[in-house]
């Protein structure tokens, strides 16, 4: 479908023009452009580093500058993904929740609570 992916190559910026992501600078200082930019990363990197600090509101510019700072406060075994597909899926459920045994969920990091939850949210990108 015409994507690119660039392995051992860092983004120090994603590019914004008119409040909308058009590209992104690399650490050598390249530019690249593109109709879709997708930050795979964490949030802290993608919203403090790579877009500034720009776009947050009250709550996440509190959980990014103050929260992140004290480890009680940061559940640090946190993965998301999202995926931007053009088609429906009707017969999934948008949230799903696994229920670890206490011994399994004892010997994960960090884990305050017994659960693994999966959230499925569906993206329409059009050209």
């Amino acid at each position: 479908m015409g994507g690119d992916i660039r392995y051992n190559t860092q983004v120090s910026e994603i590019i914004v023009e008119n409040d909308k992501a058009v590209g992104v600078r690399l650490n050598d200082g390249q530019e690249l452009f593109a109709d879709i930019i997708v930050g795979a990363c964490d949030g802290y990197s993608l919203v403090m580093k790579m877009l500034k600090g720009h776009y947050l509101n009250d709550t996440y510019r509190k959980l990014y500058t103050e929260s992140i700072k004290k480890p009680e406060m940061v559940f640090p075994g946190y993965l998301t993904l999202f995926l931007g597909m053009k088609h429906d899926f009707p017969e999934t459920e948008y949230c799903t929740s696994y229920i670890l045994p206490e011994e399994v969920a004892a010997q994960l990091p960090g884990i305050r609570h017994q659960a693994l939850t999966c959230s499925c949210a569906v993206v329409y990108i059009q050209s």
